[in-house]
């Protein structure tokens, strides 16, 4: 009877307040709440599951860096960092940390790990999961188009248009196929996954290995495309008395499934030896001859006259393995840089040129990282889907 008249009292309530102040108070709770205040009445659940507040939720959960999560992997397990601790506090304290049992990593190693708009893919040496950390389901993909190889320049990302989750990559073909013509075999192949359909299919762009050479990257996702760094072989014509074969950004649309742009990088791309996304930024991070590290980002998407540098790393680090040295996060002072180097999550001092380990995974030869931001849409999108629950 009290939850009742509780219930009956907030639906009262709820109604009397005007729609704006409504928002502004759901806005500042993080989903978990939201979703048990889903409840409450019809009128409540409709407007927490609105796809615009959904969005603007979502947008304001990253501004703010309460509420957001640091999954890590040795790949062996998997362990979630309070955000909050890292890019707002810069220490990591016991109950900042814990350890997550996942059933489907039990028995396999992980060998990729990124989160996108709620989601987690999850790389196993078995299979492909999407999992959602806010209510433990997870989904095994089907196996892929027979006649490849697994690629690991493979991305995961959102279409917004059609509020499906996509998982895009090149792949090779299997040997055995010299039946094909000699054209026909330097076509690159894309995969395409779609969780709406809960299938794969098979892309032809276009394009040949005689075109580009894909770096061993993640695809990177951002504004509805993904991303991938490439060596040009023809894509783009070289300055003249070039020796060097450039590198550049090309972007899938989700959307149209279609390669839109090459976009060029910063001067001395050459020496770009990673890439990523860094403040909501394409971002490439480039060596000198004298063992510096250079961070710049494309502040203006798709303009390549707004690359920034925003950081230097400097040599007196002694990186004798620089390419396993990755940007992260730039710290809201704007001094200080989140980075992941050999198994350790660290924080350099821009200013007093100093690093500091915040988290050891001990582990140097396999060490996994991805920011997650948990948003609204998931806890829907897996409803009704086959899944099970960790």
């Amino acid at each position: 009877m009290g939850e009742f008249l509780a219930k009956k009292v907030c639906k009262k309530t709820f109604l009397q307040f005007p729609q704006d102040i409504v928002e502004e108070i759901f806005l500042k709770l993080p989903v978990k709440s939201l979703i048990r205040f889903r409840c409450l009445s019809k009128q409540c659940h409709a407007f927490i599951f609105e796809p615009g507040f959904s969005r603007l939720h979502y947008r304001k959960s990253r501004e703010d860096t309460h509420g957001n999560k640091v999954f890590v992997s040795d790949c062996k397990k998997l362990c979630c960092i309070n955000g909050e601790a890292i890019f707002k506090n810069g220490v990591i304290a016991d109950d900042d940390f814990a350890a997550i049992d996942v059933k489907f990593i039990t028995s396999n190693l992980v060998h990729r790990l990124n989160s996108c708009e709620g989601l987690v893919s999850v790389y196993t040496d078995s299979h492909i999961h999407l999992w959602n950390p806010l209510t433990g389901h997870y989904k095994r993909l089907p196996e892929f188009t027979q006649g490849c190889y697994f690629s690991s320049c493979f991305g995961f990302g959102y279409d917004y248009s059609r509020d499906d989750y996509m998982i895009v990559g090149p792949v090779l073909p299997l040997e055995g196929q010299e039946h094909l013509d000699k054209q026909s075999r330097k076509i690159i192949p894309f995969l395409v996954f779609s969780l709406r359909a809960n299938s794969w299919r098979t892309l032809n762009l276009g394009f040949t290995w005689d075109d580009m050479e894909f770096l061993a990257f993640d695809g990177k996702f951002l504004n509805g495309a993904i991303h991938w760094l490439v060596l040009n072989k023809r894509l783009h014509p070289e300055p003249p008395g070039s020796e060097k074969r450039s590198r550049l950004i090309v972007s899938f649309d989700l959307a149209s499934e279609k390669i839109h742009d090459i976009l060029q990088l910063p001067p001395h791309d050459p020496h770009v030896i990673k890439f990523g996304i860094l403040e909501g930024c394409l971002c490439v991070w480039i060596d000198d001859p004298y063992w510096n590290y250079h961070v710049w980002i494309m502040k203006e998407y798709k303009e390549v006259a707004s690359w920034t540098k925003v950081a230097v790393v400097h040599r007196s680090m002694q990186l004798f393995r620089r390419p396993w040295l990755t940007p992260m996060y730039l710290l809201e002072n704007g001094e200080a840089l989140v980075l992941i180097y050999e198994g350790k999550l660290s924080i350099y001092n821009l200013r007093e040129r100093k690093i500091r380990t915040i988290f050891n995974s001990n582990n140097n030869s396999c060490f996994l990282v991805t920011r997650h931001v948990e948003r609204l849409f998931p806890f829907l999108y897996f409803e009704g889907l086959d899944c099970e629950i960790s």
